[in-house]
């Protein structure tokens, strides 16, 4: 495969902003920026030619946070804002917009580049193992990143992968995983342990009964893997999505815990906990 096929940079002039979506996950064994750090050491081993480097560290973020997308300013960058976090989107977009404006109003002599580069784990681990032709290892990640799509249309997609694995072409989402832009919006998952630590909720494994119990005050959620409903005070509590257990940790819709112990949190508090599906 040719190195082509490795993003480059993604200028954003006067006219364009396009900054990669914004994916937060968290675990204990690795901090969100040290998971987006080896995400771009992946992307610059990939560059560099050296594949197999890709391909583990790549791997190794997705098994522990899912995709993990990254972007990041190069050095010739010229920003309207010092401080701006290129993961909050309305800011990002704000400040094009007030770059394009300060443009006009002087005639063109003044100008206000951003140039982001960015890219996410499973595209650098699919085009690592595309490179090596490590097709024995990219077919069981598919297996893997696959296993919670219907059978059908899994089975499809191994079968497409099997006869001409060379010519794959890069699976990002199923017919049931959410897009990036939804409407009605979509649905958020979070590592259980990571939105309990981060909304100050108290989180039990109860091995005895496979259940995680969850507890604020004077309410008690159980949530079981497999089962979409879950028991609030004893009570039948439906949850948005049914909770599943990936890597040896549960993986739920972020809504139970909001909606339980009646939370409100902020776009940018939602994107910290936030976990996209590895499918």
């Amino acid at each position: 495969m040719s190195r082509s096929l490795w993003p480059r940079a993604v200028v954003l002039g006067l006219l364009s902003c396009v900054v990669v979506g914004m994916c937060a996950v968290a675990c204990a064994a690795m901090t969100l920026e040290e998971a987006r750090q080896l995400t771009r050491v992946a992307h610059e081993a990939g560059l560099a030619g050296d594949y197999e480097q890709a391909a583990a560290l790549a791997k190794r973020v997705w098994e522990e946070f899912g995709d993990v997308d990254v972007c990041w300013l190069t050095p010739d960058s010229v920003l309207p804002y010092p401080n701006l976090d290129l993961y909050d989107w309305p800011a990002v977009k704000q400040a094009t917009k007030d770059a394009i404006m300060r443009t006009h109003q002087s005639l063109g002599k003044q100008r206000f580049y951003v140039e982001v580069r960015g890219i996410h784990t499973t595209f650098v681990l699919e085009v690592a193992y595309r490179d090596l032709k490590a097709w024995d290892e990219y077919e069981a990640y598919l297996k893997e990143k696959l296993a919670h799509q219907p059978a059908d249309y899994r089975e499809r997609v191994l079968q497409e992968f099997r006869e001409n694995p060379q010519r794959f072409p890069k699976i990002t989402r199923g017919p049931s995983h959410p897009p990036l832009n939804p409407s009605p919006p979509r649905t958020v998952w979070a590592l259980a342990r990571r939105a309990a630590e981060a909304l100050e909720v108290g989180v039990t494994w109860v091995e005895a009964e496979g259940t995680a119990l969850f507890s604020k005050g004077e309410r008690v959620l159980l949530v079981r893997p497999g089962d979409i409903t879950a028991t609030l005070d004893g009570d039948p509590f439906p949850l948005e999505g049914t909770p599943y257990i990936h890597h040896d940790r549960l993986i739920l819709p972020l809504s139970a815990l909001t909606q339980a112990f009646h939370i409100t949190v902020t776009p940018l508090e939602q994107a910290s906990v936030h976990y996209w599906l590895p499918k």
